[in-house]
């Protein structure tokens, strides 16, 4: 489940803990109440264990690849616990309608005993 905090008025954080970075799918980040405009994406790997390759993940709305608001992306360098990394989107995106579901999808797992990630979307409503 999706955690908000409001950062002001109109800017918010979605959290989504737990998500196992060893398997490729994807997950439910949030389904925005009005028009949502993302900003930035972070990934932060809060559990891990016979560590040795880092996962891939994209971030979107459509369907099955899940990567029209973030591209794939390797989480180069996060390999220790409360290691993150944040891509900030500065690619052409449109925003994200009312209803509509924002995934993270994780497209290649991380090769590790454990692989616990934190994903987190912050953006604002218009």
């Amino acid at each position: 489940m999706a955690i908000s905090n409001a950062t002001n008025g109109r800017q918010f954080i979605y959290s989504l803990s737990g998500l196992d970075g060893k398997t490729t799918g994807s997950t439910l980040i949030f389904t925005p109440i009005s028009r949502f405009t993302p900003i930035f994406l972070t990934m932060e790997l809060t559990s891990v264990s016979g560590f040795v390759t880092v996962a891939s993940c994209s971030d979107g709305t459509n369907g099955a690849s899940y990567n029209n608001i973030l591209g794939i992306s390797a989480l180069t360098g996060v390999l220790a616990a409360n290691n993150l990394l944040t891509f900030p989107i500065v690619t052409l995106v449109s925003s994200v309608a009312s209803g509509t579901g924002v995934y993270v999808n994780i497209t290649t797992g991380a090769v590790a005993t454990t692989y616990v990630l934190k994903v987190s979307i912050k953006g604002f409503y218009d």
